[in-house]
């Protein structure tokens, strides 16, 4: 996603969306708020 601009803040917003309910941070950050962002990404590309 090089062409599109702002996903960086965009990851951001989503990891702390995840980390306002999911106690642990590492948890919240790493495995589930990257892995929605990378779904999320491979059904805008489809």
């Amino acid at each position: 996603m090089p062409l599109v601009i702002g996903t960086g803040y965009l990851l951001t917003s989503t990891i702390a969306a995840f980390r306002a309910v999911i106690a642990d941070p590492f948890e919240a950050a790493y495995l589930l708020a990257t892995s929605y962002f990378g779904l999320c990404s491979n059904l805008a590309k489809n």
